[in-house]
């Protein structure tokens, strides 16, 4: 059974939180492990995303730095600036609807986050669909 979009986000947080913490793993380690919870056809949807996010990092935590006013991406929780980031490299270079991306990142940090974390999250990311309007 194919797994929701969420799903397929939450298990690219996941890769990318594991990478956060063991330097020595791999994105095909973590996608080998996690296999036997995706089907071969997501598996794109999150190569994309990982891969994606890794190589644009710095650019994408410089534009969180510019619009997270007084709280640089060293001092965010971790799952917040993952969470992010996934958004930012999805409106920005998968150019997803601000809206979708936006929402999709709210649900997670409920999940993943503080109890307030999503309206960090929102709030930043609003920022963010702002600047790319214009």
């Amino acid at each position: 059974m194919k797994k929701s979009l969420r799903y397929l986000r939450e298990m690219v947080l996941k890769i990318l939180y594991e990478l956060e913490i063991n330097s020595q793993s791999t994105i095909n380690v973590l996608m080998q492990r996690y296999a036997e919870h995706i089907q071969p056809e997501d598996f794109e949807f999150i190569r994309v995303r990982a891969e994606g996010i890794i190589e644009n990092k710095d650019a994408i935590d410089k534009l969180l730095d510019e619009l997270s006013i007084d709280w640089p991406t060293e001092r965010m929780v971790v799952t917040d600036r993952l969470i992010m980031e996934i958004a930012v490299f999805e409106m920005n270079y998968l150019k997803l609807s601000p809206s979708i991306a936006i929402n999709e990142a709210v649900e997670l940090s409920k999940l993943y986050g503080t109890e307030k974390s999503y309206k960090f999250v929102n709030a930043v990311l609003s920022k963010v669909a702002n600047i790319s309007k214009s």
